[in-house]
């Protein structure tokens, strides 16, 4: 019988550089263009509802933290988590025992269906074990060349118009509902989440891009600059266009315009996710512009 060498315990805010660490390499591994900083663990705990004794736990082993699982807080029943192991230091139980405490805490939390998600293939058969069934496949998909990213064309009628504070949330909540409601899984925006996101000091309201056609919300895309070992990466998304403004390229327009802005600022590639049965046909909007896959990214969830 192999030996517990890890102990499992609640963070503490000494802990966020360890674990942004930790993500770095999960999202180096899986060529996601998000950089996670010490600063992004701090501003996600600080989020309402958040109780980081409850939904978070680290995995510790000769001091070292080696293994992290989060889940954001519930709603209506409803929770979403992830969680990573340092590949150095799998095989030890560590992933089972993080999964094994996601579970009974979403129990405690009174989740009625949890959602996790990875691209390590060795990690599918555990996160089964625990329970979960596969949903979706999702994919990472990425621009290496954002500074040739054709000038956007913008459909008759439909402009940007530039928005702060209560507005600009309001539109990108309006948006984001509009856009995705025919989406697997949609879930109606939270207000106080894009409030939440809008205050974190690494965001730039001006890269939050929506479009109006008249006085109706035409869409939006909401981008983010993040810079990783000298390495200034952008971030597509989400990006949706409402139903009364699909089929006219404003899709198109907006994806372009974001690369565009986001190259202007230094970006030298620029990622985005996706859902790989998206309605609206976004993975060839996206590979005819620029944007090759890199990761497969599958989804699971556990009913309560």
């Amino acid at each position: 019988m192999q030996t517990k060498t890890f102990t499992l315990r609640a963070p503490t805010d000494e802990d966020a550089g360890a674990l942004a660490a930790l993500q770095s390499i999960d999202d180096e591994r899986s060529q996601d263009s998000w950089v996670t900083a010490a600063h992004d663990i701090l501003h996600e705990w600080r989020a309402a509802g958040f109780d980081r004794t409850e939904m978070v736990r680290v995995a510790e082993e000769s001091d070292s933290i080696v293994g992290a699982f989060t889940i954001s807080p519930p709603k209506l029943g409803f929770g979403r988590s992830r969680g990573f192991v340092h590949p150095d230091h799998r095989g030890k139980g560590i992933g089972s025992a993080l999964i094994g405490w996601a579970v009974d805490a979403a129990r405690t939390l009174g989740i009625r269906e949890l959602f996790t998600h990875s691209n390590e293939h060795d990690a599918f058969g555990l996160i089964e074990q625990a329970g979960f069934t596969y949903q979706r496949t999702f994919l990472r998909m990425m621009n290496r060349n954002p500074a040739a990213a054709p000038v956007p064309e913008w459909p008759d009628g439909v402009r940007l118009v530039p928005l702060h504070g209560d507005e600009l949330i309001d539109a990108v909540v309006k948006a984001l509902d509009g856009s995705f409601i025919d989406h697997w899984n949609f879930r109606p925006t939270d207000r106080n989440e894009i409030a939440h996101d809008l205050e974190d000091s690494g965001e730039d309201p001006a890269l939050w891009f929506v479009a109006f056609g008249g006085d109706q919300i035409a869409g939006c895309n909401i981008c983010h600059l993040k810079t990783r070992d000298g390495v200034t990466r952008g971030h597509i998304g989400p990006l949706g266009t409402t139903r009364a403004f699909r089929g006219i390229g404003l899709g198109r327009a907006l994806l372009r315009h974001g690369v565009q802005e986001l190259a202007a600022r230094g970006a030298k590639e620029v990622g985005l996710g996706v859902d790989s049965e998206n309605p609206n046909s976004a993975v060839g909007l996206y590979e005819r512009n620029g944007f090759e896959r890199t990761t497969e990214l599958r989804v699971f969830s556990r009913t309560f």
